[in-house]
């Protein structure tokens, strides 16, 4: 391969790395948020318990709730509280 198509393939090669890495950094949450409470050194402990307290009993039954999939249709999922509400 000629010196300068060498040069020009490595270039492409370069920026599609450069391209992939930089849309793989990682997201910053927003101040208050959950996951920004944790990396801001609270517990996640105390995180569980908020989410948990924000929860219903049958939320937190559906979430525990484990099905077979294709078992259920999407009006069930909704109805039942099953996975994520």
């Amino acid at each position: 391969m000629p010196r300068t198509r060498r040069a020009g393939a490595l270039l492409l090669v370069a920026a599609l790395v450069a391209i992939v890495l930089g849309g793989c950094a990682p997201a910053v949450a927003p101040s208050g948020s959950p996951a920004a409470s944790v990396a801001e050194g609270g517990s996640v402990e105390a995180r569980v318990n908020r989410l948990l307290g924000l929860m219903t009993t049958d939320e937190k039954i559906g979430q525990l709730t484990l099905i077979e999939n294709g078992s259920i249709d999407p009006a069930g999922v909704t109805k039942f509280l099953v996975g994520a509400c």
